[in-house]
């Protein structure tokens, strides 16, 4: 239900019948789309992962002005997920975007196919033995890839954690820069 709204939603901003700067209420468009309101609000959170909508304090979601370098990001960021199909991806990111923001969702979402387990204790300035950590989970799952969902923490603790478990090769690295975590306020 939830990827219907998401569709539903993306294709009216898309197309312009949900208009830059224009507030997206969730008990409005549950009632208008005929669902609850849980659906709107994970939609939502996966619009904002890619870039349609931002959060406003006070305000909640506004559909985002879209310049074409936006656009050209999000069919990149979309490309790049679409693009680890059907494999072994390890997610390094902090508890805030795992499991409070509803941002993941929209990450695991877009990886369908593919086999995921996630290592949620990044920190602000990660400790050795947290990249330890994080070496242990990688080398036990062994995945293809590793993606860094977050900020600079996320992505220190990803590289690290490439870096010391070895394995030839080493998984990928893939990045998914977002300032939504705690701790994690860097942009590319």
């Amino acid at each position: 239900l939830r990827d219907v709204v998401f569709n539903t939603l993306r294709q009216a901003i898309l197309r312009g019948e949900l208009k830059p700067g224009e507030r997206l209420m969730e008990i409005h468009l549950a009632q208008k789309l005929g669902v609850s309101r849980t659906p709107v609000r994970e939609a939502i959170r996966m619009l904002e992962l890619e870039g349609l909508v931002h959060m406003v304090p006070r305000r909640g979601a506004v559909v985002a002005e879209i310049t074409k370098s936006d656009l050209e990001d999000v069919l990149e960021v979309r490309a790049a997920l679409e693009e680890l199909a059907g494999r072994r991806v390890l997610i390094v990111t902090d508890e805030f975007l795992a499991h409070k923001s509803g941002l993941l969702e929209g990450v695991k979402a877009r990886l369908k196919g593919c086999e995921i387990s996630v290592f949620d204790q990044v920190r602000p300035d990660p400790s050795l033995r947290l990249v330890a950590q994080g070496v242990h989970v990688l080398r036990a799952f062994g995945p293809d890839a590793v993606l860094a969902f977050g900020g600079g923490s996320p992505m220190d603790c990803a590289k690290a954690m490439r870096h010391f478990a070895g394995g030839d090769p080493p998984p990928e690295l893939w990045c998914i820069p977002t300032t939504a975590g705690t701790g994690s306020e860097v942009t590319s």
